[in-house]
């Protein structure tokens, strides 16, 4: 029995817009192929081994390519402009309101206290932004303007820590 090379089967553009349906339907359809537990049959050990990393490499792509922060740091990786720990720099340098405006989102979240109303309106603002940011994003991978892809992820991930926080906080509160 072949097994398939361990090339990551989730094969879409290169492009920041991702269809999220479609790229949920070729991960199921790929794991129903490739899952290790559909080859249990298998006597030789180490091609079940391959089926199981082929498995985990899919998983793996699947999860970048479904979160648009993890998104966006692997296009501008793989074009050779990463962001790095001193992504805040991006935004400071480029954006000096952005940071004032995070912060006084982080006091209206912590004088939400117990208030599962306040917090979840919040988390809906936050989802806004987080909709137009990746907007941009998209705009900018299309005509390659990296330090503008590289601007909005680093602002991305200024949204994406609020969002846990409002979530963290609501788990809480329920």
């Amino acid at each position: 029995r072949h097994v398939p090379s361990p090339r990551p089967a989730i094969q879409q553009q290169r492009k920041f817009s991702v269809d999220v349906s479609e790229l949920k339907s070729t991960y199921k359809r790929l794991m129903a192929q490739y899952h290790p537990d559909r080859h249990h049959s298998l006597s030789d050990p180490d091609e079940l081994e391959k089926f199981t990393n082929l498995s985990s490499s899919i998983t793996r792509a699947y999860g970048v390519l479904a979160d648009p922060h993890s998104r966006a740091e692997h296009l501008l990786e793989l074009r050779g402009e990463p962001i790095t720990e001193n992504c805040g720099d991006l935004v400071a340098s480029d954006d000096g309101m952005l940071l004032m405006q995070v912060m006084e989102i982080r006091e209206e979240i912590d004088e939400a206290d117990d208030d599962a109303d306040i917090l979840r309106q919040l988390l809906v603002q936050n989802e806004e932004r987080m909709g137009g940011t990746c907007t941009e994003l998209a705009d900018a991978f299309e005509v390659d303007n990296l330090d503008e892809a590289r601007r909005l992820t680093a602002r991305l991930q200024y949204w994406k820590r609020i969002e846990e926080k409002i979530v963290d906080k609501l788990s809480t509160v329920r």
